[in-house]
């Protein structure tokens, strides 16, 4: 990626030297912190994935766990749903151009990383000539060993494809619109993502599903029996409910009468968390 030019005496140039300098300090300052920042991402994924296993082994499958009806299907007819976005957040809109720049910031690295990872060496370089027998001072900058280069290099293409897989969750579990409905004499919750589109969407048994706490007072989470996935319902000011814009407590207060106490979390129920 970053050439190195060697003069009459076959030295490094001094920009490859300090390249090679900040490549490694950012990369040991940088990187600790990302683990820790997608430690308990991770950790959710690997619970949804071995709640996956799980279904496997004994033999349980979307059908079984939302009944007979096929879990999508279109929109109702109706114009408004219970709850509905109007706009979708800049990184929703932007998803596959940020996950072309993870490509790019992944892939540079690890050229970087392989090509430009040096350290100091004292040892006679292989193109050092007789006439050079004399001189005391052999130092000079030589690649890092294989091993150090393709573990770094290993750890760079795990961590881009760990955010790819965390933005692509991310918006997959992002709630557009959902709604309560009666259907065929029992009650479904029916949710819109980014995954069904504007057209369709997935119904559930209601007696399945709760109404759980988000990450902030301005946001819910849903989660129905037998699916490892978790929606976010974000409650900000770009929320309408039955077709009319309200604040977020507002938005709160209605979904949460209208949900019901018996599936909403104890968190949720209590009169002063709804402020």
């Amino acid at each position: 990626m970053f050439p190195i030019t060697v003069g009459d005496k076959q030295s490094e140039t001094t920009f490859g030297s300090n390249c090679s300098s900040v490549v490694t300090t950012l990369w040991y300052a940088l990187f600790p912190l990302y683990i820790l920042a997608s430690l308990d991402t991770q950790m959710s994924f690997l619970r949804r994935l071995g709640d996956g296993l799980k279904r496997l082994r004994s033999g349980t499958t979307a059908t079984n766990l939302v009944g007979k009806a096929s879990p999508i299907r279109p929109r109702p007819d109706q114009e408004f749903l219970l709850y509905q976005k109007k706009r979708l957040p800049w990184w929703v809109n932007w998803t596959y151009g940020l996950l072309g720049l993870n490509i790019i910031f992944t892939a540079s690295t690890m050229d970087l990383v392989w090509n430009n990872w040096t350290k100091i060496s004292t040892e006679k370089p292989a193109y050092a000539t007789d006439n050079d027998g004399d001189e005391k001072d052999h130092t000079h900058r030589v690649l890092r060993s294989t091993w150090e280069r393709l573990s770094v290099a290993a750890l760079v293409f795990m961590s881009g494809c760990v955010t790819t897989a965390v933005v692509m969750q991310m918006r997959s579990s992002y709630v557009l619109a959902f709604d309560i409905l009666a259907d065929h004499g029992q009650r479904n919750l029916f949710l819109q993502t980014i995954r069904t589109g504007p057209t369709k969407g997935l119904s559930v048994p209601f007696n399945k599903a709760y109404l759980l706490p988000g990450r902030s007072k301005t946001e819910f989470m849903i989660r129905v029996d037998g699916k490892p996935t978790r929606w976010y319902l974000p409650l900000d000011d770009n929320c309408f409910i039955d077709g009319k814009k309200v604040s977020p407590q507002e938005a709160r207060a209605t979904i949460t009468s209208t949900w019901g106490s018996k599936r909403v979390s104890q968190e949720i129920a209590n009169p002063f968390l709804k402020r």
